[in-house]
């Protein structure tokens, strides 16, 4: 009888435990699943900004050009050295 006993108290016990960990796992998926939102919102931003940085260099590139046409050689000289540079 006690040995009876026992054994479903073990089984009630180990079926609560199940019970929490099933709990638990839930919970850890919700929190993973908003912070991954989160990077993907960050990463988006990123992205923009290199965009503009992108879109500022070539303007800078088309200005050099522009100079380099209309001025004298030992200017263009000056232009490729801090080109190099």
């Amino acid at each position: 009888m006690k040995k009876e006993k026992e054994k479903k108290t073990k089984k009630k016990k180990e079926k609560k435990k199940k019970k929490k960990k099933k709990k638990k796992k839930k919970k850890k998926k919700k929190k993973k699943k908003k912070k991954k939102k989160k990077k993907k919102k960050k990463k988006k931003k990123k992205k923009k900004k290199k965009k503009k940085k992108k879109k500022k260099k070539k303007k800078k590139k088309i200005i050099i050009i522009i100079i380099i046409y209309t001025s004298s050689s030992s200017a263009i000289n000056s232009i490729k050295q801090s080109i190099n540079s």
